[in-house]
């Protein structure tokens, strides 16, 4: 039952993205394809066909901004940026890194190449404004279906932590599983159900004294006492699938399935 929530929650997610991207692209949201009107300050004056990367600074004003992205900031943008000037003279590749603190529009432009800080763009140099500074137009990257990347990107990220955890856990389990093999043949488990027995039958009435579940619930409880919950998670599996086998409606919850549990959640 839960896999098929997941999907649906998943395809969900995927319909919502779809549809906010559709949005955003019959609006322009992010002007692609079409040019910012920008400053680019250079340290060092250089040849404008060298074909070499020169440390400047990009400058946009908010008015540009919010005129080009129908925006509302408040405050110019300023970003030390990097320009590799291509031997033709006419366009050439800038490269900056935005913050946290800057719009939420280039943040969204940032996430398409993959780093959610850097942008790339192509400018094309206008005319000279001061000895080293010059007028220009930026074009940044096209962003299409940006949403539906993000849902894509968290499931296959979420799927691989799964995969780890699961990993994690197989080590743990071999561990201790064998432990409680070891204490199980040795008559360890039956003397302990033995000893608890006045307390089990009164949590677990449905549950017969010697039966392997309730070896696996004392030790689980046993471990979490202790503190030990790398112990505690495969005692508590064993548990849960022992108290399947006895359940008479399999798939739903038995009693003993929900004492259980509301006691581990005490632990």
């Amino acid at each position: 039952m839960l896999n098929y929530v997941w999907i649906a929650l998943l395809f969900l997610g995927i319909g919502a993205a779809v549809t906010t991207d559709l949005k955003n692209d019959s609006i322009d949201k992010y002007r692609n394809n079409e040019s910012l009107p920008v400053t680019i300050e250079f340290k060092i004056m250089p040849e404008l066909n060298s074909g070499k990367t020169f440390n400047a600074g990009l400058k946009i004003s908010s008015s540009d901004f919010n005129n080009f992205y129908k925006d509302s900031i408040k405050n110019d943008l300023s970003f030390p940026a990097k320009v590799t000037l291509n031997a033709n003279g006419k366009s050439s590749v800038l490269f900056f890194k935005i913050q946290n603190s800057d719009p939420n529009l280039l943040k969204d432009i940032a996430s398409v190449s993959g780093d959610k800080n850097d942008i790339t763009g192509t400018i094309f140099l206008i005319s000279e404004q001061s000895q080293n500074s010059y007028k220009a137009k930026v074009s940044f990257e096209e962003v299409r279906f940006l949403k539906l990347k993000e849902v894509t990107n968290s499931a296959l990220d979420y799927a691989g932590i799964a995969v780890n955890i699961a990993i994690g856990l197989i080590g743990i389990m071999a561990l201790w599983l064998g432990v409680m093999k070891v204490a199980e043949e040795a008559g360890l488990i039956k003397i302990i159900a033995r000893f608890l027995k006045p307390l089990t039958t009164r949590l677990f009435p449905d549950i017969p004294a010697e039966h392997p579940a309730m070896g696996s619930m004392i030790m689980n409880i046993s471990a979490n006492m202790l503190g030990l919950g790398n112990a505690a998670t495969p005692f508590g599996l064993k548990a849960m699938e022992e108290l399947e086998e006895i359940n008479p409606q399999k798939g739903t919850a038995s009693n003993a399935m929900c004492t259980f549990l509301a006691i581990n959640t005490n632990n």
